[in-house]
Protein backbone atom coordinates (compact mmCIF):
# COMPACT_ATOMS: atom_id res chain seq x y z
CA UNK A 1 0.00 0.00 0.00
CA UNK A 2 2.43 2.60 -1.62
CA UNK A 3 0.04 4.94 -2.72
CA UNK A 4 -2.70 7.25 -1.16
CA UNK A 5 -5.27 5.55 -1.98
CA UNK A 6 -4.17 2.59 -0.34
CA UNK A 7 -3.06 4.19 2.78
CA UNK A 8 -6.77 5.68 2.90
CA UNK A 9 -8.30 2.34 2.21
CA UNK A 10 -6.23 0.76 4.58
CA UNK A 11 -7.03 3.18 7.44
CA UNK A 12 -10.93 2.68 6.50
CA UNK A 13 -10.22 -0.70 6.75
CA UNK A 14 -8.71 -0.57 9.89
CA UNK A 15 -11.63 2.15 12.02
CA UNK A 16 -14.29 0.18 10.80
CA UNK A 17 -12.77 -2.88 12.06
CA UNK A 18 -11.85 -1.80 15.06
CA UNK A 19 -16.12 -0.20 15.44
CA UNK A 20 -17.54 -3.35 14.59
CA UNK A 21 -15.10 -4.91 17.14
CA UNK A 22 -16.00 -2.17 20.15
CA UNK A 23 -19.97 -2.56 18.98
CA UNK A 24 -19.47 -6.13 19.02
CA UNK A 25 -18.16 -6.26 22.77
CA UNK A 26 -20.00 -3.33 24.13
CA UNK A 27 -23.30 -5.24 22.62
CA UNK A 28 -22.31 -8.27 25.03
CA UNK A 29 -21.73 -6.79 28.02
CA UNK A 30 -23.57 -7.43 30.86
CA UNK A 31 -21.23 -7.60 34.11
CA UNK A 32 -21.56 -4.08 35.38
CA UNK A 33 -18.11 -4.09 37.93
CA UNK A 34 -17.61 -1.25 40.69
CA UNK A 35 -15.16 1.83 39.68
CA UNK A 36 -12.23 2.02 41.22
CA UNK A 37 -11.54 5.16 42.74
CA UNK A 38 -8.77 7.25 40.26
CA UNK A 39 -6.12 9.77 41.01
CA UNK A 40 -7.26 12.96 40.51
CA UNK A 41 -5.61 14.42 36.94
CA UNK A 42 -3.14 17.56 36.94
CA UNK A 43 -5.23 19.56 35.01
CA UNK A 44 -8.74 20.88 34.72
CA UNK A 45 -10.88 19.57 31.66
CA UNK A 46 -12.67 23.04 31.19
CA UNK A 47 -13.28 23.01 27.46
CA UNK A 48 -15.63 21.19 25.65
CA UNK A 49 -12.62 19.53 23.22
CA UNK A 50 -10.77 18.56 26.68
CA UNK A 51 -14.14 16.83 28.21
CA UNK A 52 -15.08 15.29 24.89
CA UNK A 53 -12.08 13.89 24.70
CA UNK A 54 -11.53 12.72 27.88
CA UNK A 55 -15.22 10.90 27.77
CA UNK A 56 -14.16 9.08 24.88
CA UNK A 57 -11.17 7.81 26.43
CA UNK A 58 -13.08 6.78 29.82
CA UNK A 59 -16.05 5.30 27.42
CA UNK A 60 -13.38 3.28 25.71
CA UNK A 61 -11.77 2.19 28.87
CA UNK A 62 -14.67 1.17 30.22
CA UNK A 63 -15.97 -0.58 27.65
CA UNK A 64 -12.81 -2.71 27.51
CA UNK A 65 -12.80 -3.17 31.34
CA UNK A 66 -16.62 -4.49 31.28
CA UNK A 67 -15.76 -7.10 28.72
CA UNK A 68 -12.57 -7.83 30.46
CA UNK A 69 -10.57 -7.43 27.36
CA UNK A 70 -6.91 -8.15 28.61
CA UNK A 71 -5.48 -4.56 26.60
CA UNK A 72 -2.43 -2.81 27.12
CA UNK A 73 -3.66 0.87 27.73
CA UNK A 74 -0.36 2.24 26.68
CA UNK A 75 -0.55 0.77 23.02
CA UNK A 76 -4.43 1.68 22.66
CA UNK A 77 -3.01 5.20 22.98
CA UNK A 78 -0.11 4.32 20.91
CA UNK A 79 -2.71 3.65 18.23
CA UNK A 80 -4.46 6.96 18.44
CA UNK A 81 -1.58 8.65 18.49
CA UNK A 82 -0.24 7.36 15.32
CA UNK A 83 -3.67 7.61 13.35
CA UNK A 84 -4.28 10.94 14.01
CA UNK A 85 -0.76 11.59 12.93
CA UNK A 86 -0.96 9.73 9.63
CA UNK A 87 2.01 7.16 10.74
CA UNK A 88 2.30 3.78 9.71
CA UNK A 89 0.84 1.22 11.97
CA UNK A 90 3.07 -0.80 13.86
CA UNK A 91 1.75 -4.34 12.52
CA UNK A 92 0.22 -4.49 8.93
CA UNK A 93 -3.45 -4.64 8.74
CA UNK A 94 -3.23 -8.24 7.35
CA UNK A 95 -2.18 -9.27 11.16
CA UNK A 96 -4.75 -6.73 12.91
CA UNK A 97 -7.69 -8.23 11.10
CA UNK A 98 -6.17 -11.91 12.08
CA UNK A 99 -5.59 -10.40 15.80
CA UNK A 100 -9.44 -9.03 15.97
CA UNK A 101 -10.89 -12.41 13.89
CA UNK A 102 -8.99 -14.09 16.60
CA UNK A 103 -10.48 -11.81 19.63
CA UNK A 104 -14.22 -12.56 17.66
CA UNK A 105 -13.95 -16.08 17.99
CA UNK A 106 -12.87 -15.88 21.57
CA UNK A 107 -15.74 -13.36 22.16
CA UNK A 108 -18.31 -15.90 20.52
CA UNK A 109 -17.62 -18.46 22.30
CA UNK A 110 -17.48 -16.90 25.49
CA UNK A 111 -20.51 -15.28 24.93
CA UNK A 112 -21.73 -19.06 23.40
CA UNK A 113 -20.58 -20.46 27.35
CA UNK A 114 -22.76 -17.70 29.23
CA UNK A 115 -25.69 -18.22 27.18
CA UNK A 116 -25.26 -22.11 27.79
CA UNK A 117 -25.10 -21.37 31.63
CA UNK A 118 -27.81 -19.29 31.40
CA UNK A 119 -29.86 -22.00 29.51
CA UNK A 120 -29.14 -24.75 32.03
CA UNK A 121 -29.86 -22.19 35.15
CA UNK A 122 -33.58 -21.34 33.35
CA UNK A 123 -34.13 -25.32 32.56
CA UNK A 124 -33.23 -26.25 36.03
CA UNK A 125 -35.23 -23.06 37.41
CA UNK A 126 -38.30 -24.06 35.33
CA UNK A 127 -38.26 -27.98 36.68
CA UNK A 128 -38.00 -26.27 40.06
CA UNK A 129 -40.96 -24.34 39.40
CA UNK A 130 -43.28 -27.34 37.78
CA UNK A 131 -42.39 -29.21 41.14
CA UNK A 132 -43.06 -27.26 43.47
CA UNK A 133 -46.60 -25.90 41.31
CA UNK A 134 -47.68 -29.64 41.11
CA UNK A 135 -48.15 -29.30 45.06
CA UNK A 136 -49.95 -26.50 45.09
CA UNK A 137 -54.04 -27.29 45.76
CA UNK A 138 -55.91 -27.34 42.71
CA UNK A 139 -53.55 -27.50 40.32
CA UNK A 140 -53.99 -30.37 38.19
CA UNK A 141 -50.82 -32.32 36.44
CA UNK A 142 -51.12 -34.49 33.28
CA UNK A 143 -49.08 -37.43 32.05
CA UNK A 144 -47.19 -35.09 29.85
CA UNK A 145 -46.27 -32.72 32.33
CA UNK A 146 -48.57 -30.01 31.54
CA UNK A 147 -50.10 -28.21 34.45
CA UNK A 148 -53.38 -25.90 34.98
CA UNK A 149 -55.62 -24.64 37.44
CA UNK A 150 -59.12 -24.59 37.05
CA UNK A 151 -60.10 -21.34 38.44
CA UNK A 152 -63.73 -20.91 38.23
CA UNK A 153 -65.51 -23.75 36.98
CA UNK A 154 -68.49 -23.42 33.66
CA UNK A 155 -71.60 -24.59 34.11
CA UNK A 156 -73.07 -24.42 30.53
CA UNK A 157 -73.18 -27.03 27.57
CA UNK A 158 -69.78 -28.59 27.25
CA UNK A 159 -69.09 -29.21 23.24
CA UNK A 160 -68.78 -32.62 22.08
CA UNK A 161 -66.36 -33.95 19.42
CA UNK A 162 -68.90 -33.44 16.47
CA UNK A 163 -69.49 -30.06 17.43
CA UNK A 164 -67.67 -27.03 15.55
CA UNK A 165 -66.55 -24.34 18.34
Amino acid sequence: MSDSRGRTMGKAILFATLTLFLAVSTADAQDEKKPQATPQLDVALTTAKQKVSYGIGLSLGRSLQRDGLDVDPNLILRGIQDAMAGREPLVSLDELKAAFQQLQTELKAKRARAAQAEAEKNVRLGQQFLEANKRKNGVITLKSGLQYEVLKSGNGPTPKASDRV
